[in-house]
C-alpha cells in the first residue's frame, strides 16, 4: 500500500514539474523524507579498468609452507609475540597471586589454548557469552572448553594477560 501511494504521489509530483527562476525544467526533486529524486534517468555505465597488479588467490609466501594447525596459529600469532605475552602475564600473575595459593605460572601451552579458545567461542558466536555457559557439564553444549582447560584456570588467564610491563609503559610512552 505504501509503495502504491508513493508511486502516485512520484506520477503527481513528475506531472507538476515548474518552471524555475531561469525558465528552466528542474532536473532535481528533493522529497519531504530527504530522498532526492531525478527527472532524467540514471543509467549505470561501464567503466574500462585494467591493473597488472591483480593478486592471484591462494597461499601467499608467508602462508605456503604451513602444513599443521599450530604453524597456521602461529602465522596469524608468531612465537615472539606469544612469548613476550607470556613474560608480560608471569609478571602480573606471580604479582597477583595470594601466598595461599599455589602459584603455578601460566605456560606455552596453557596460552595458546587460551587465546585458540577465544577464537573458538568468536567462531562459534559466543564471544560476549557468559564464561560459565561455556564450561556447561550438557554434552549438547561444545565440550572443547570443558576438555581444554579448567574455568577457573581461564579465569585466571584472563584476568593476567597483560601486552607489556605495566611499569615502563608512562616511560615509553614519553619516548614515542
Amino acid at each position: 500500500m505504501k509503495v502504491k501511494h508513493r508511486m502516485m504521489m512520484m506520477k503527481l509530483i513528475l506531472e507538476n514539474l515548474k518552471l524555475n527562476d531561469n525558465s528552466t525544467w528542474q532536473s532535481l526533486y528533493n522529497s519531504k523524507s530527504g530522498m532526492t529524486w531525478s527527472v532524467n534517468p540514471n543509467y549505470s555505465t561501464k567503466t574500462n579498468y585494467s591493473n597488472n597488479n591483480i593478486i592471484q588467490a591462494g597461499l601467499t609466501e608467508v602462508t605456503a609452507n604451513i602444513s599443521s594447525i599450530e604453524d597456521a596459529f602461529l602465522s596469524f600469532m608468531p612465537e615472539k609475540m606469544l612469548e613476550k605475552i607470556l613474560i608480560y602475564s608471569n609478571i602480573e600473575y606471580s604479582q597477583s597471586v595470594t601466598s595461599t595459593e599455589k602459584s603455578k605460572e601460566i605456560t606455552m601451552i596453557e596460552l595458546k589454548a587460551f587465546i585458540g579458545l577465544l577464537l573458538l567461542a568468536g567462531l562459534l558466536g559466543k564471544s560476549k557469552t557468559d564464561l560459565k555457559c561455556l564450561w556447561r557439564r550438557s554434552s549438547l553444549e561444545s565440550p572443547i572448553f570443558k576438555a581444554t582447560i579448567s574455568r577457573s584456570r581461564f579465569q585466571k588467564i584472563i584476568a593476567c594477560l597483560r601486552f607489556d610491563y605495566e611499569k615502563t609503559r608512562e616511560e615509553r610512552k614519553k619516548n614515542r
